[in-house]
């Protein structure tokens, strides 16, 4: 039967519909697809309404095609795109400083807890950073010369996942124990 002959038979009420299990397989085929990309499209729903939730004078400034990755900067090796510490990464060799976020120290720091934590947040952000493509709302220079952005990684503004994620502060605070004076 070719299928100008199986489209004349069904519209002549010859065909008899699908059978229940044909449509069965169809559906269950067809919510299979639906669950596989459900994971991928409510991230890519949250990622686009967080980037509509930035503050419209924020006009991000995306960067080249290229999606750099974010190891941790190393002493002594060049610093193109690497992060520093929780608040600090170098860009397409820029030094960054994230506007608004405060996080434990790494180089200084003052105790070994605050060194601790300073070394997770410098790894929660290069996770963070890791997926790309990262934007920038660049507001200015901090005394020491570096400059101050916004930063978003994949719509993401990174203020916001660093201190959600409880590894930094919108302000300075202290990670060192207080000794008690005899």
């Amino acid at each position: 039967m070719t299928p100008r002959s199986a489209f004349r038979s069904w519209l002549d009420g010859e065909m008899r519909p699908a059978p229940a299990c044909a449509r069965e397989a169809v559906i269950a085929v067809l919510a299979g697809l639906i669950l596989a990309l459900a994971p991928w499209l409510a991230a890519a729903l949250a990622g686009l309404q967080l980037l509509l939730a930035a503050p419209a004078s924020a006009a991000p400034v995306p960067l080249p095609p290229e999606r750099p990755a974010f190891p941790i900067c190393e002493r002594g090796k060049p610093r193109i795109n690497c992060v520093v510490d929780g608040d600090t990464l170098w860009l397409n060799g820029e030094k960054i400083r994230i506007k608004g976020l405060h996080t434990p120290e790494t180089f200084a720091a003052k105790c070994a807890r605050e060194r601790r934590l300073g070394d997770a947040a410098k790894h929660a952000l290069a996770r963070f950073l890791w997926p790309g493509p990262v934007m920038l709302d660049r507001t200015g220079r901090d005394r020491f010369g570096r400059t101050l952005a916004f930063v978003f990684a994949a719509g993401r503004d990174a203020t916001k996942a660093m201190i959600a994620m409880d590894h930094g502060a919108a302000h300075r605070q202290t990670f060192c124990e207080k000794k008690a004076r005899a």
